[in-house]
């Protein structure tokens, strides 16, 4: 009886040091998808303070496809276990050397992201 409950303790321990003790990270669910970016500032950019971006752009995409991509970027983000909350999906300069459009998103525990039309995440990185 006793070789059979030490068996059964080591089989319990064994199950929690190689199933990652309780650490293994929770797959997001759309509600807490939904939490992190409740608070993230998403209204379109304006003509009058962004006269560059429209003028390189142009208002059609502008309102449009950059739009879309910085919903679609900070929802990757909100996706990501590595981001708490999603503060801030931006248009990046970067886009301008490489001719894709690209996003990039703040989270408050300092991770982000930057994400293209195309090619989706293409970086990471903690501040």
């Amino acid at each position: 009886m006793q070789k059979l409950l030490m068996l059964a303790a080591l089989i319990v321990a064994a199950t929690w040091f190689f199933g990652g003790g309780g650490r293994e990270r929770q797959k997001p669910t759309p509600e807490s998808v939904a939490y992190k970016v409740q608070t993230v500032d998403l209204q379109p950019y304006d003509e009058k303070n962004y006269p560059k971006l429209f003028l390189y752009l142009g208002a059609v995409r502008v309102a449009g496809e950059l739009q879309d991509l910085r919903r679609a970027a900070a929802m990757e983000a909100a996706w990501d276990n590595r981001c708490d909350t999603v503060e801030m999906s931006d248009f990046s300069d970067k886009t301008y050397s490489s001719g894709e459009l690209t996003a990039f998103v703040d989270c408050r525990n300092g991770f982000r992201i930057w994400y293209t039309q195309k090619r989706g995440v293409i970086q990471t990185a903690r501040n």
